[in-house]
């Protein structure tokens, strides 16, 4: 039979909900899904029935609670660059992303978002909706997730304007949680956004070639943090106090433009990516900022010669 397509964050977020169960206690029996740990891929039908079963079986309030442990999908690629995120908005707008890199079949509308709040809609085409169990999961992982960006006294409610249910409260999963039948897949986040955005954090690997001039270091150093933000020369230049025409200049003297030094950076991120564990390369990818998994395998080979996976395989030869 042939396997479903990944879906989203794949085997990260497999790991994410096996790894949370454990937390909470929650084991499964013979004969219950047992999705593989230690691969760089799941399909949409092991996550499903992974998460079905914990339904069944230990309601609601054990899926939500999988975001409560979004810490441990920083050390996937993917993971990380969604935690990178500087405002719940931001998030949001990372997480559209991810589903247009994988097509998924299952895109979240989003039919509001400001800086304090915003309102999601999961519910599917009325013949293909993905089911109370995944919703449950995806809205517990946006919970996790907007938290630990930064977004406190985080509320979720779930269901219909006349008749919505609290799930989440200041943080905090709810106990007696709405039924299964209800409309599971409109969420209402609110929360209260952090007061100053975070400084951009180091960049996750290996520091820039030493012999560039320092301006260009620290552009690189900037454009490797968070390789989903595409910065301009003049949003560079705010940022690192010099102005645009010096950057320019001392870019230039290292033979470098802005647009070459971002796919140099990508191109370099997801090298010593494919080098160091066993991420996906739809992690791989998207976490280096490639519109989907063609354009990066494109580039990739375009700049190294190599396919990523050829390029993965010759460093275990």
């Amino acid at each position: 039979m042939k396997r479903a397509k990944d879906d989203l964050t794949g085997a990260a977020l497999v790991r994410l909900m096996q790894l949370s169960f454990a937390e909470q206690g929650i084991s499964l029996g013979d004969g219950e899904p047992r999705p593989r740990l230690n691969t760089p891929h799941a399909s949409l039908s092991e996550k499903t029935a992974l998460a079905e079963a914990v339904l069944a079986k230990h309601g609601p309030s054990a899926l939500l609670k999988v975001g409560q442990s979004v810490s441990r999908l920083a050390f996937d690629p993917l993971g990380a660059a969604l935690l990178a995120a500087r405002s719940g908005p931001d998030l949001i707008g990372r997480w559209r992303r991810l589903e247009r890199y994988v097509h998924t079949r299952h895109p979240v509308i989003v039919h509001s978002v400001c800086e304090s709040e915003a309102l999601l809609d999961h519910r599917g085409e009325p013949d293909d909706p993905p089911g109370p169990a995944v919703d449950y999961l995806l809205s517990g992982l946006f919970a996790g997730l907007l938290a630990a960006v930064g977004c406190s006294e985080l509320r979720l409610t779930i269901g219909p304007d006349r008749e919505p249910s609290v799930v989440i409260e200041a943080g905090v999963v709810m106990e007696g949680l709405l039924p299964v039948a209800a409309q599971t897949g409109l969420w209402r986040f609110s929360w209260i956004p952090r007061a100053k955005p975070p400084a951009p954090h180091a960049a996750l690997y290996a520091p820039p070639d030493q012999r560039l001039s320092k301006p260009t270091r620290d552009i690189i150093a900037l454009v490797e943090s968070d390789l989903l933000v595409i910065w301009s020369l003049g949003s560079l230049a705010r940022q690192l106090g010099h102005s645009p025409r010096t950057l320019q200049r001392r870019l230039t003297d290292d033979g470098l433009s802005l647009q070459g030094l971002r796919r140099l950076s990508q191109i370099r991120q997801a090298s010593l990516m494919l080098l160091d564990g066993t991420a996906s390369l739809t992690s791989i990818g998207f976490a280096c900022g490639f519109s989907d998994s063609a354009h990066f395998a494109r580039a990739f080979k375009k700049t190294t010669g190599m396919s990523p996976t050829a390029f993965r395989m010759s460093a275990k030869a």
